[in-house]
């Protein structure tokens, strides 16, 4: 009887390591202050009802917004782009959904197209290009925190 115990006794550090890599609340405390939030939401408009107006070349619709996060549907013309700009108080990540793109960070350029993404930080210069003849291109704009139209700064070289 001595050895099941002993044997159940030095799985504990094993469990203990697995709940940790888990991320296991248990095990973690909570910084004071911060508390938890239902980060899972249900989109209140399909993606197949957003689309571009007449007229528009591009087109940000919200999706879900909380304090700390906004998603957007972001649309740009297949023959436009959204121009040379940052983001001076929010990061923002792209997830192409549909169409494909060239995404250029700080000067760096990046072809995106489904399923891939790009994220943009705080501050970095960046520009959307559609690069698709027969689509515009669509994607996820997931801002922290939500998107602000007055934090936008653009390039005066475009």
């Amino acid at each position: 009887m001595a050895a099941p115990k002993k044997h159940l006794l030095a799985c504990f550090p094993l469990l203990a390591l697995l709940l940790a890599s888990c991320g296991c609340g248990l095990l973690r405390p909570r910084p004071e202050g911060v508390e938890a939030q239902n980060l899972v939401f249900q989109a209140k408009k399909q993606l197949s009802d957003i689309s571009l107006q007449e007229g528009e070349d591009t087109s940000m619709v919200l999706w879900h917004k909380s304090e700390q996060q906004g998603i957007y549907i972001l649309q740009v013309a297949r023959d436009a782009k959204l121009t040379h700009r940052y983001h001076a108080g929010q990061s923002l990540t792209l997830l192409c959904l549909q169409g494909k793109a060239i995404v250029e960070i700080e000067g760096t350029r990046y072809v995106i197209e489904p399923p891939s993404a790009a994220f943009v930080p705080s501050h970095a210069y960046y520009t959307v290009v559609p690069n698709d003849p027969d689509q515009d291109f669509a994607a996820l704009a997931v801002f922290a925190p939500p998107y602000d139209p007055d934090d936008v700064v653009l390039s005066e070289d475009d």
